[in-house]
C-alpha cells in the first residue's frame, strides 16, 4: 500500500472526492481519506481550553484523465494500491478469506466503486 499523507481535522473528512479540474477537459483531481479516527484533543492557547473533536486520517492525492465510473474507480483505487499492492492482497484473499488487510482491501474497492458510480450518476449494475 502506497504511504497517504497524515492529515487532521475539526470536521469529518469526506472517504472520497473528485473535482473537475478545467471546463471542457477531462483531467480531475482525486482525493481518498481513509483510516479516518476521531479523537478529543485540548488546546490550552486559544480559548478556554475545552476539548473539541479532531479527526486524524491518512490522504492520497492524484490527478486523472477520466471517461466515466470504470476510470474514476480505478483512478481511486490506484492513489492507494499499486497494482502489485492488488496482486498480493488478492493472493492473500485466496489463501484466507478472513485476512485482514484482504477485507480491508474489498471494503476500499467497494466504497470506491460505489462513489465513482454515484460521481458520473451510472445506474448499479
Amino acid at each position: 500500500m502506497k504511504k497517504g499523507q497524515h492529515s487532521q481535522a475539526d470536521a469529518r473528512p469526506e472517504q472520497f472526492e473528485i473535482k473537475k479540474l478545467f471546463a471542457g477537459k477531462s483531467t480531475y483531481e482525486l482525493v481518498t481519506n481513509d483510516d479516518i479516527t476521531e479523537g478529543t484533543v485540548t488546546d490550552p492557547v486559544e480559548g478556554d481550553g475545552e476539548p473539541r473533536k479532531q479527526f486524524s486520517y491518512s490522504t492520497w492525492r492524484g490527478r486523472a484523465d477520466l471517461d466515466g465510473y470504470e476510470d474514476a474507480a480505478a483512478a481511486l483505487i490506484a492513489l492507494k494500491y499499486t497494482f502489485a499492492d492488488e496482486f498480493a492482497l488478492l493472493r492473500k484473499g485466496q489463501a484466507n478469506p478472513d485476512d485482514e488487510e484482504y477485507t480491508a482491501y474489498l471494503a476500499f474497492v467497494n466504497a470506491s466503486k460505489t462513489f465513482a458510480k454515484e460521481f458520473f450518476g451510472e445506474a448499479e449494475g
